[in-house]
């Protein structure tokens, strides 16, 4: 009963704020969005007290959003500019979405007044129809001329133009072929490679690691990262990934003597006074009492170690110009540290994290291509983190 009450008031909370939100909204001229929340209001309970409200602010929204977007069509059409096709066109299609939106609700009963709700609806089809020729028109025409110009920025809005060409006349004219020439020239072009000066090989899996931008989340609508050259493109930017050195240390083994001893407990033994007699409880039990002993031991710790620091340069090139653009430093270190254990002694007085230590045993040192394979995801992590930041749009 209770989760049934507050249920209940929940949903009359939410229905008064929402007609506090849609009357400001109509207040302030967003009549889309008043009729909007009206609208939703009015799907879950048309039948309810406050739903009268909601059916006044739709009716009054409603009417006030035909009126301004009649006269803001009749404006732009009186102006005779190629591209208010594109508004007089998005006017329309937005006020029939409203209008189907509504049609549904109908009929709605204003009860105070005693009055069925006026929606005076407009027949737009052939409006729409004719809109939408003059703008695709348009769009075709301005994709052309920005094409023409050669210039990139100038081809990613004929790419926009042509895509929503494409989807209200698939295939108009030619704008399938369009549209790739578009794509073609509204993209940077960017050839990655890796160079190394050292004098040490690096492993073909961390180059391909490297090398893979499919991984490095720089997705971008108007950027191709290539790591080989296709002959058939000009390329517009380079990034060069140059190793300069790598700086293996030698394999070091570290040996540490820890001397351990702890009390521990060894067994128990009944209490006694000072005069060698039994201590007892309040029940006449004899108390027992834990005996102690020192336990000691030596434990041998080993340390391995083996560290290789990397240091690179990230390049970035206008190809065109022949220009360095930028230059970072990259640097990653990688270290191998193995720790392992021997003990003499009394078992008892090793820790669990002793015995642990214990358990370990000495490993054979990394090969130094094996270090460079390992180092290889810090390398990535780093270089990822620069081109995200140096993105070239």
């Amino acid at each position: 009963m209770k989760k049934a009450l507050l249920l209940i008031t929940i949903i009359l909370v939410s229905s008064c704020n929402s007609a506090k939100r849609a009357q400001r909204e109509l207040s302030t001229g967003n009549y889309v969005k008043s009729i909007n929340i009206a609208v939703n209001q009015l799907q879950r309970n048309k039948t309810n007290r406050r739903a009268q409200r909601q059916m006044l602010i739709l009716e009054e929204g409603f009417q006030k959003l035909k009126q301004r977007d009649k006269k803001r069509i009749k404006f732009l059409q009186r102006e005779n500019i190629a591209s208010n096709s594109v508004e007089i066109h998005d006017l329309y299609v937005q006020l029939n979405d409203i209008q189907n939106k509504i049609r549904p609700l109908l009929p709605l009963q204003n009860e105070s007044q005693s009055r069925p709700m006026q929606f005076e609806f407009l027949d737009l089809d052939q409006k729409i129809i004719d809109a939408r020729e003059d703008m695709v028109s348009y769009l075709y025409d301005e994709a052309n001329l920005l094409l023409n110009t050669g210039d990139k920025f100038s081809a990613r809005e004929a790419y926009n133009d042509l895509n929503r060409i494409e989807s209200l006349r698939p295939n108009f004219r030619n704008t399938r072929q369009m549209l790739n020439e578009a794509r073609l020239l509204g993209t940077d072009f960017i050839l990655v490679t890796l160079v190394n000066t050292t004098d040490f090989t690096i492993p073909n899996r961390v180059q391909n690691m490297l090398l893979d931008f499919n991984t490095y989340g720089l997705d971008d609508e108007w950027t191709a990262y290539h790591t080989e050259r296709n002959q058939d493109l000009d390329y517009d930017y380079g990034i060069r990934i140059q190793f300069t050195d790598f700086l293996f240390s030698p394999d070091m083994l570290r040996e540490r003597e820890i001397v351990l001893e702890e009390e521990v407990v060894d067994g128990w033994e009944y209490k006694k006074d000072a005069r060698g007699a039994f201590i007892r409880d309040n029940e006449g039990n004899r108390i027992k009492e834990n005996v102690y002993v020192t336990v000691s031991g030596v434990m041998i710790q080993s340390l391995q170690q083996k560290s290789v620091a990397v240091q690179a340069q990230v390049v970035f090139r206008d190809i065109k110009s022949g220009q360095n653009i930028n230059n970072f430093p990259l640097a990653s270190e990688f270290v191998f540290e193995n720790i392992s254990g021997v003990f003499q002694g009394d078992a008892r007085v090793l820790s669990d994290e002793d015995k642990a230590l214990l358990n370990n045993r000495p490993v054979p040192f990394p090969s130094n291509e094996q270090m460079l394979i390992d180092a290889g995801e810090e390398i990535k992590q780093n270089l990822k983190a620069i081109l995200v930041r140096n993105k070239f749009n």
